[in-house]
């Protein structure tokens, strides 16, 4: 769905779209390594609720992922205002971020290298 938003230009549906890929990822990730995750759309819960720290490495973009969820879906979430429009290369970054992290995940999920 990023992929697609982004092709048509809809750069705020490319990064709410990427940011949710990489929770739906984590979770996986964190069902299949503790039975369970918690019930949040925050990724940075998600990266702490592994205990193992090895999760650390996606704290970053995670972060950057995370600031498109509610400001996408709600306008006026940011507190004093709308955030500023979302732009090309934030769509490209999250886009890059989601790959990178979803690939990770499907790679260690499945134990392939």
């Amino acid at each position: 769905m990023a992929q697609l938003a982004l092709n048509q230009g809809i750069y705020e549906q490319t990064c709410f779209h990427a940011q949710q890929a990489v929770e739906k990822a984590l979770k996986a990730l964190l069902l299949v390594r503790r039975g369970t995750y918690p019930r949040t759309h925050s990724l940075e819960d998600l990266l702490t609720f592994d205990t193992s720290g090895e999760l650390r490495e996606w704290q970053e973009p995670c972060q950057r992922l995370s600031q498109f969820y509610l400001t996408t879906r709600y306008v006026d979430a940011v507190p004093g205002g709308v955030m500023d429009e979302t732009s090309e290369q934030d769509a490209l970054n999250s886009l890059a971020d989601a790959t990178n992290i979803v690939t990770e995940v499907r790679r260690r999920v499945t134990g392939q290298s």
